[in-house]
């Protein structure tokens, strides 16, 4: 019976990524187009999300029923007890194992920001970012990188990560909050780590008072993800979404039959409503294994088709495979309301 229902629920999974795969696209726009592009997305006004929401009524509720149906029938059987007890002995083996991924992920991004140049993405090269001040960014993101990757000194590396977020914040405004994952990382090592132990009294103190943090590292981490993601959808899909209606008409994704029956409007609408959903799911802490695993696929899939570099990429996998392993902490609603007894929520 445990088979069967297992069975079940992969079966589900497949098919709810399958229904929502005409709505999806996740690449990141400034990736993949020209600064000229990029340039014309940002000047020329988007559509209406409520004209395109009208234009295509029918097709809207179509999915949106099929969403309404399939999000809650999986949370519903994510609570099976049966279930929860077939998986709860391998992600208790797995969840310390998470903490690892975000140091690989954090620390291996920070080390390529060094080298490429850039920080974040390729779109924010250091000199255009800090100035005459980019070689002392390049040291700070070489010396974070290495502390975290390597877990010496990692809190020192998270305060540096998140200097460096706040000078990029000041350097190029609103747009860096697509990239807010970086600040929660910073904090998370920040609050967390207390490898650097040691120092003066004044550090001993600071070093006390930053533990009373520790136990709301994952929550700032899984939060700060989510609002990355949900900003992202918000920013490039919405409030500039001829960014993302370029993409689909760049590479002429509604000539495929999955995507033939809409048009490219609804597609990047449909696109920023997932991308916000599941941005929205993970910071609430409902369905975050299933939603990491969703967005982990999609990612791989548009490295593959667009062609993208996969270093600015690095921290999406490490922090979705974090998610993946950790699962729910106290802070999130499923890890809080529905948990049985002393056992963690799993699904």
């Amino acid at each position: 019976m445990p088979t069967t229902n297992k069975t079940l629920q992969i079966m589900l999974v497949f098919s709810a990524a399958v229904l929502l795969l005409p709505f999806f696209l996740y690449a990141h726009e400034v990736y993949v187009l020209t600064p000229e592009e990029i340039l014309h997305g940002l000047v020329t006004p988007p559509a209406s999300p409520t004209h395109v929401m009208m234009e295509n009524f029918s097709q809207f509720m179509f999915w949106a029923i099929v969403t309404g149906i399939a999000l809650p029938t999986l949370f519903l059987m994510s609570l099976s007890r049966r279930i929860e007890r077939v998986f709860t002995p391998f992600f208790a083996r797995t969840r310390k194992y998470a903490l690892h991924l975000v140091r690989i992920g954090v620390g291996a991004s920070l080390l390529t920001f060094a080298y490429a140049g850039a920080v974040f993405g390729p779109e924010l090269p250091l000199q255009g970012v800090f100035g005459a001040y980019s070689s002392l960014v390049m040291a700070m993101l070489a010396a974070a990188g290495a502390a975290i990757l390597f877990n010496t000194y990692s809190r020192l590396g998270g305060a540096l990560l998140l200097a460096v977020y706040i000078g990029a914040l000041f350097g190029r405004g609103a747009y860096v909050f697509t990239y807010i994952e970086y600040a929660a990382a910073g904090i998370f090592f920040l609050v967390g780590d207390a490898s650097a132990a040691g120092g003066g009294a004044t550090w001993q103190r600071i070093q006390k008072k930053l533990e009373k943090f520790r136990p709301y590292r994952f929550l700032i981490l899984r939060v700060g993800f989510g609002l990355s993601v949900m900003f992202a959808s918000i920013y490039a899909k919405v409030i500039y979404g001829t960014l993302a209606l370029t993409v689909v008409e760049k590479y002429d994704l509604t000539s495929y039959w999955l995507f033939s029956s809409f048009s490219p409007e609804f597609l990047v609408l449909g696109a920023a409503i997932v991308e916000f959903l599941c941005g929205l799911l993970i910071a609430l802490g409902i369905e975050v294994r299933h939603t990491a695993v969703f967005l982990a696929f999609w990612l791989t899939l548009s490295l593959a088709y667009f062609q993208e570099m996969v270093w600015p990429h690095i921290i999406l996998f490490g922090l979705g495979g974090a998610f993946f392993l950790y699962g729910y902490d106290w802070y999130s609603i499923e890890g809080r309301f529905f948990k049985y007894g002393n056992r963690e929520a799993v699904l």
